[in-house]
């Protein structure tokens, strides 16, 4: 019970991350003491963050917090962009990368709540593709390559154990980090079969379940969920579950039950994705 409820209350807080450009810039506005919050308790938040805008580790903030549809809080200071001076507000969106990462592993959760998906299910029991990988030690392609000591499970996936990593440009390691940047591996630009058959090309730098390696592992985690699931990837991953789509999105939406079938940028987005460009 307590493992759901944590993460059902996690999932929830990413999606109205998610999804703050939309429904939490339309929600009325009430004072702490009607939510049941102390507003001098809340107020430190901004001597948390005002150092880290004033020392210039961070460009802005905007944060703003709902309790049944309603903002009780908000902090809000700095301009999109560190050289201009349209300041931040309610409506401005971040990109949210890899903090979508918790809302895929909280749907693989329940598809394995559902018994649907188990953690030592193996890659390549999906995707027969993955039967032949090696290993590059450390990444490196003067090390002798090795073949897999055992096959790569949902848990090395989840828990970046994989032996995948990410290009240099993330935090990837060794001359297979390098090749990941030269190919463009999990690129947006190409189909899922096609990012597959190139991952699975490159050799992994370290055998499964050895060492702690952040990377593309749970991206490529939505794949076997999307076929444990039987759902259409091409939307969203998090609309795959009935359990985020049918409960948590109504929740984030201000309970207005209105729900997008798909995260297409709407038309005045970009003009709003300024507030991450640090130059």
């Amino acid at each position: 019970m307590y493992r759901k409820n944590f993460l059902s209350t996690a999932t929830l807080f990413l999606i109205s991350i998610v999804f703050t450009y939309s429904p939490m810039a339309s929600m009325d506005v009430v004072s702490p003491a009607d939510a049941g919050y102390d507003a001098k308790k809340l107020n430190e938040i901004k001597d948390v963050l005002d150092p880290l805008y004033e020392d210039g580790r961070i460009p802005n903030y905007v944060v703003l917090l709902a309790k049944d549809g309603k903002i009780f809080y908000s902090a809000i200071r700095g301009n999109t962009n560190v050289n201009g001076s349209r300041p931040v507000d309610k409506e401005t969106a971040y990109f949210v990368a890899s903090m979508t990462k918790p809302i895929v592993s909280s749907v693989v959760f329940a598809l394995i709540d559902e018994g649907k998906l188990s953690l030592d299910d193996t890659l390549n029991s999906f995707f027969p593709i993955f039967d032949d990988l090696f290993v590059a030690p450390g990444g490196s392609f003067d090390s002798a390559f090795e073949e897999l000591d055992r096959e790569i499970t949902v848990l090395d996936l989840i828990t970046h154990t994989s032996g995948f990593t990410y290009g240099e440009s993330i935090i990837g390691l060794g001359d297979v980090a390098k090749q990941y940047d030269e190919i463009g591996v999990m690129s947006q630009e190409r189909s899922l079969n096609e990012n597959l058959e190139i991952l699975a090309e490159v050799p992994l730098v370290a055998q499964p379940g050895t060492s702690f390696n952040y990377s593309v592992g749970i991206d490529l985690l939505a794949a076997p969920g999307h076929k444990a699931s039987a759902g259409p990837l091409g939307t969203a991953f998090l609309y795959v579950h009935p359990r985020i789509h049918d409960e948590l999105l109504p929740l984030v939406q201000g309970g207005t039950g209105s729900r997008s079938e798909s995260l297409e940028m709407p038309s005045d987005m970009p003009a709003k994705l300024e507030a991450g460009n640090l130059n």
